[in-house]
């Protein structure tokens, strides 16, 4: 299984270069190190009028002179060997639009977690790929199978694996954690591992859009919070932060950083857009960041993983003697008391929320049951006598 994944890293490095692939040669080649008195191997690729190597980490002896290591320099040429010609082939393979069988025996779930890391390098909702790869490994703990190589991922795996999350998972977050799987399954049929397409799979995920899954906060509650003392007082701070700025743990995790801070603005640069969001700090913000300011590139608040915080979050709602909430739950709670409590406007609460499409605001209009009542009992009306 190592050759394997060292020979699926070759092909991701060569797919990137844009190298015509039906020119494409693999030669196994030799370098001297530690003085000429062992060779290191690697594979070069030619082809388009360029070069590439790639060092495999095996060695063998310049002058081997005792039985021990011949045998291991005929071993590790026999391997280096076996490795370059598989790599030929799957090359081949590709150039012909053929599923790769070698790459075909990776490990399915392997492949997500190293997605995983990549996907959490360059995007701030790593967490959802968490969640989807902690279900599909209950899914697959379920079905009873221990190893899944790509060759096993089928339409019907994947069809089912959607039906598992409906039944784990509520409102709109089966959905969202199956499009991050299907995700992971357009990349592996991109590098030809898979025999389907992923737009042939048939799924339907029903929910209401407009509806607001995480439990909400009242000030009341929030206020309670406030006069409950917490075991982490950085993640305390970070916590109410994000409820007055309506921020969630993905941005002060990973980008609230110092040089976004300019006076009572918070300023946020879209990578892809380059277009700039900006978000006011009323006193309370500022109250909760910490009064020695740091460098350009650190961030403000240092916390631990989602996991500690939310264990700390968790006592902390137990000891107010308010209900169970989650990061997220203050970032809805914000939008919800603004407006149904004090009045703010739909174009304005975008504009706090940070959303590019105001029907990701509206959600937060729903009319709760108490003012329901308020307003049927406005309708006084006296009997006729």
């Amino acid at each position: 299984m190592g050759l394997l994944w060292v020979c699926y890293g070759f092909v991701r490095c060569f797919s990137a270069s844009y190298l015509p692939l039906e020119i494409m040669k693999v030669k196994l080649y030799k370098k001297a190190i530690q003085k000429g008195a062992m060779q290191s191997l690697y594979l070069q690729v030619t082809g388009a009028g360029k070069r590439t190597r790639e060092y495999l980490e095996l060695h063998i002896h310049t002058k081997p002179k005792t039985p021990l290591e011949k045998s291991h320099n005929e071993s590790t040429m026999a391997m280096a060997q076996s490795l370059a010609s598989k790599r030929q082939l799957v090359l081949q393979s590709q150039m012909h639009g053929l599923v790769s069988k070698e790459l075909q025996q990776i490990d399915f779930v392997e492949y997500f977690e190293q997605w995983r890391g990549e996907y959490e390098k360059l995007f701030a909702d790593y967490r959802k790929v968490d969640a989807c790869l902690m279900h599909f490994r209950e899914f697959l703990l379920n079905k009873k199978v221990k190893q899944l190589p790509m060759a096993a991922v089928t339409k019907v795996l994947s069809e089912d694996f959607a039906e598992y999350l409906k039944t784990k998972v509520k409102g709109e977050s089966a959905s969202t954690y199956f499009k991050k799987f299907k995700k992971i399954l357009n990349r592996a049929y991109d590098e030809q591992m898979l025999s389907f397409h992923p737009l042939t799979i048939k799924a339907k995920f029903v929910f209401d859009k407009n509806a607001i899954t995480k439990p909400l906060a009242s000030e009341a509650e929030i206020q309670k919070l406030i006069e409950t003392p917490c075991s982490g007082d950085e993640v305390r701070r970070a916590y109410l932060f994000c409820y007055n700025m309506g921020f969630d743990f993905a941005t002060v995790k990973k980008t609230l950083t110092w040089k976004c801070i300019d006076g009572r603005w918070i300023n946020f640069e879209r990578s892809k857009s380059k277009t700039v969001r900006r978000f006011y700090m009323n006193d309370n913000a500022t109250s909760y960041i910490p009064q020695e300011k740091g460098l350009d590139n650190e961030l403000v608040f240092k916390l631990k993983t989602y996991a500690n915080c939310m264990k700390i979050v968790r006592k902390w709602c137990e000891a107010a003697g308010i209900k169970r909430l989650t990061w997220h739950s203050v970032r809805h709670s914000l939008a919800t008391n603004l407006h149904n409590d004090h009045g703010v406007d739909l174009a304005t609460l975008q504009e706090v929320m940070g959303h590019a499409d105001i029907k990701n605001t509206r959600k937060y209009t729903h009319v709760n049951q108490k003012k329901v009542q308020e307003a049927m009992e406005k309708l006084n009306l006296k009997k006729p006598d």
